[in-house]
């Protein structure tokens, strides 16, 4: 059995392709992936190990980080959510109109 040709996904693949570099066997582009059904028992405990890994309250605080400088315009952006919300939708014209027969 042939392997497919082999396509780099991350950065670090494409990266030590440009430089030559040989990857390692246990990199991403040596494997080819047998296709798991979405609810088979198999898959589900790796997605509760992928849970139990991550570190949940990280992402908390990044994601609170991210959205803190947005606090003190809270009203403004209020204003034009509803703004936007009350704004009629406009129809929108075709850029090549259909020409009579």
């Amino acid at each position: 059995m042939r392997l497919p040709f082999p396509v780099p996904f991350i950065a670090n693949e494409i990266a030590a392709m440009s430089v030559g570099r040989p990857l390692s066997r246990t990199g991403r582009m040596s494997r080819t992936r047998v296709p798991v059904p979405v609810w088979s028992r198999k898959r589900m405990l790796a997605e509760v190990r992928v849970w139990r890994q991550s570190d949940i309250l990280f992402y908390l605080f990044l994601a609170l980080f991210a959205l803190l400088p947005l606090l003190p315009r809270y009203t403004n952006i209020h204003q034009h959510w509803n703004e936007w919300i009350q704004k009629a939708p406009t129809p929108v014209e075709p850029l090549n109109p259909p020409q009579g027969k």
